[in-house]
């Protein structure tokens, strides 16, 4: 056992593992201080929010009253699913590699939405999430609320960490499109020995219905 951890692709993957968590906790503190600073910048004046034409003139009133944490679970479940997913289609060869390059992805998200909300500052689209920077032992206890998404923060929404987690669902997708592509071209030589036209057709749409299945799994939020 000590054999399979103590290799070069388990240290690597457990670093890339261990910087994410890094990177999250530091992006929570960026965003506690950014919110603190655009209460600063008003000055005890009321906040005029970003004005979303979108969401004020084309979503339902319906949608409208649903909670905040609606897409909490999806958005969850389809990181999750990516990531099993890459380890599946890895399993024979290399499973930490594909591990690996989900995190890395990552990574390179959650540091470039530190960065933005370091350096750039918009009108909140919700001031009531606006409060100043924590003290003492709080700090620690509000940047967990946040990182859980049991708090809000008025800057989460100018780079939304949901945004960033669906950015690597395109490498599932494009991983299951390999895997369609050869798997029609192993039909089409098998085609001409075994099955006729009419079965080949049968078993085209089946795979077509399984792909469709896996996108919509995949990219539902």
């Amino acid at each position: 056992m000590w054999n399979k951890l103590n290799t070069p692709q388990f240290k690597r993957t457990l670093t890339l593992l261990i910087t994410l968590g890094l990177i999250a906790y530091a992006m929570v503190f960026v965003q506690m201080w950014s919110d603190d600073k655009t209460l600063q910048i008003a000055k005890g004046a009321s906040i005029i929010p970003l004005n979303d034409t979108v969401y004020d003139n084309l979503i339902p009133n319906s949608f409208k009253t649903l909670p905040d944490t609606i897409a909490d679970v999806p958005i969850a479940v389809s990181l999750v699913s990516v990531i099993l997913f890459s380890l599946w289609t890895h399993w024979k060869r290399d499973p930490l590699r594909a591990l690996r390059r989900s995190l890395f992805v990552l990574n390179l998200l959650y540091f470039g939405r530190m960065v933005s909300l370091s350096t750039t500052r918009v009108p909140p689209s919700n001031p009531e999430y606006c409060r100043p920077f924590p003290e003492g032992s709080q700090v620690f206890l509000t940047s967990l609320n946040t990182l859980t998404s049991n708090l809000r923060s008025c800057s989460d929404m100018m780079y939304s960490g949901h945004t960033s987690i669906l950015s690597t669902l395109p490498y599932a997708l494009h991983l299951m499109l390999n895997i369609f592509q050869y798997c029609l071209v192993f039909l089409f030589e098998l085609s001409w020995r075994v099955f006729t036209s009419l079965q080949l057709l049968f078993l085209s749409q089946c795979a077509c219905t399984i792909l469709w299945t896996c996108g919509l799994q995949f990219c539902w939020v």
